[in-house]
C-alpha cells in the first residue's frame, strides 16, 4: 500500500512539473510573438538601376550591302559590255521592198531623199539718176528687210519674179506701191506674196541726213527660186 502511494506522488510531482514548464514555454513564446508584432517593419528602398547601353550597330553595314550591290551593277554591265552582238533578223515584207527598188540584179538601188529649197532674192535696179553711195546704202538696207519678210510669206513650191515700184516718205513709211504686170513672170500667188511683203516690211527706217528729200521712188524686182 505504501509503495503505490509514493508511485502515485511521483506521477503527480511529475504531471506537474511537466505542466509547469510546458506553460512557461507557451508563455514565452506569446510574449516573443507579441513584441515582434509590435516591432515596426522596415520601410522599403526604392533602388534605380541605370539600363545598360546598347551594343552599337555596325555602321558599314549599309556601306558594305551598297558596295555589294555596286559590284553586281559593274559585272552586269560588264556582262552586256561582252556579250555578242546578234543580227537582227529582216521581216520578209522588209526585204521584199528592199528588191523592188534594186535597179539591176545583184546591185541594190541607192535611195536619195532630195529636199526642195525655197530661194527669194531682191534685185537691185540700177538707176542712172541716183548714184548717192548714202542712197545706194539705204536702198540695200530696205531691200533686205523685204526680202526676210518675202521668204517667210513665200510657202508654196511655186518660181517666178515680180517687179514692183513703191514710195517712201522722210520717216520711211509707205505712201505708195504698184506691181508692174508687163514686167512680171510669176503667178498670182507670187504676186500677192512680193506685194503684201513690202507692206508688211513697212514702216522702213528714216532716210539718212544726207538724203534731203521729202520722199523717194525705189523698184525692186522679187525672184522666188525652188531647187532641188
Amino acid at each position: 500500500m505504501t509503495g503505490i502511494i509514493k508511485e502515485n506522488k511521483i506521477f503527480i510531482s511529475s504531471l506537474l512539473l511537466s505542466c509547469f514548464l510546458h506553460t512557461g514555454m507557451l508563455m514565452r513564446f506569446s510574449f516573443s510573438t507579441a513584441h515582434y508584432l509590435r516591432k515596426p517593419l522596415p520601410r522599403p528602398e526604392l533602388v534605380y538601376q541605370k539600363p545598360k547601353p546598347r551594343p552599337k550597330q555596325k555602321e558599314s553595314s549599309d556601306q558594305e550591302t551598297k558596295g555589294i550591290q555596286e559590284k553586281k551593277s559593274f559585272k552586269t554591265a560588264k556582262a552586256l559590255i561582252k556579250a555578242p552582238s546578234v543580227p537582227i533578223p529582216i521581216k520578209k515584207d522588209k526585204a521584199e521592198l528592199l528588191d523592188k527598188f534594186k535597179l539591176d540584179k545583184g546591185q541594190p538601188a541607192s535611195l536619195e531623199t532630195r529636199v526642195a529649197q525655197r530661194r527669194v532674192m531682191v534685185s537691185e535696179i540700177k538707176s542712172e539718176k541716183i548714184d548717192n553711195p548714202f542712197y545706194l546704202n539705204y536702198y540695200q538696207m530696205i531691200r533686205n528687210k523685204i526680202r526676210n519678210r518675202a521668204y517667210l510669206n513665200y510657202s508654196k513650191m511655186e518660181s517666178g519674179e515680180v517687179y514692183l515700184t513703191f514710195i517712201l516718205l522722210s520717216n520711211g513709211s509707205l505712201k505708195q506701191i504698184k506691181l508692174i504686170e508687163e514686167r512680171s513672170s510669176a503667178t498670182s500667188y507670187l504676186k500677192d506674196v512680193g506685194f503684201n511683203s513690202i507692206q508688211e516690211a513697212s514702216p522702213f527706217p528714216s532716210f539718212p541726213k544726207d538724203l534731203r528729200y521729202p520722199d523717194l521712188t525705189f523698184n525692186v524686182v522679187i525672184s522666188f527660186e525652188v531647187k532641188d
